[in-house]
């Protein structure tokens, strides 16, 4: 009985040796949550505390174990992202990092006064938002600033910001309009056939 008992252990001790203690195969990919494209360039991600360098947006843990990890992603470009998951065999990880210049719309933005937020940039530390009659300012963390400009003819699908701080913004009316440190519009651009053409 003690012969087959100390076999047995031993059965044990090899298969545990050669599967690795139950390492799982779990592969993920990096990618921009704004655009869905996986972000090509060498991001540091670290499992547990320990560093490896993604380059091309995918890869493979080979020697993780079942359970739960933690997870993070430095890279300059991008918000740190930092999350507890829990990994099972053939667990597959979709990593979204947020942009610092273009963060994910809060949910208050996406029906602004029932209006769907269409363009969204940041300036000064400060968000603008346009919807079809207006842009409106929110703080970093989402709260209400003020309505920077108003009563729009027509939705501003871009808007961006100069090196001299003008907002300009491009409407459905084939207008390129600049705006001045009020909100108001200060000049107007036309002759532009449709905002899908541009």
């Amino acid at each position: 009985m003690k012969r087959v008992s100390l076999f047995l252990i031993i059965i044990a001790i090899v298969i545990i040796t050669f599967t690795g203690c139950g390492n799982l195969g779990v592969t993920g990919v990096i990618k921009s949550a704004l655009n869905a494209k996986l972000i090509e360039e060498p991001v540091i991600l670290y499992v547990d505390g320990e560093a490896t360098t993604v380059t091309g947006g995918m890869f493979i843990l080979e020697k993780i174990k079942k359970g739960l990890h933690t997870l993070r992603v430095e890279h300059p470009g991008f918000l740190k992202y930092e999350k507890t998951v829990e990994l099972d065999a053939g667990s597959r990880l979709v990593i979204a990092l947020i942009s610092k210049s273009d963060p994910l719309m809060h949910t208050s933005w996406v029906n602004e006064g029932g209006q769907p937020a269409i363009g969204i940039k940041v300036h000064d530390g400060q968000i603008y938002v346009s919807s079809s009659t207006k842009i409106v300012r929110y703080s970093m963390d989402g709260t209400f600033i003020d309505n920077f400009v108003t009563g729009l003819s027509s939705s501003c699908y871009f808007i961006t910001f100069d090196s001299a701080g003008n907002l300009w913004g491009v409407n459905g009316a084939g207008k390129v309009l600049r705006f001045d440190s009020s909100g108001a519009i200060a000049r107007t651009y036309e002759g532009l056939l449709s905002v899908n053409n541009n």
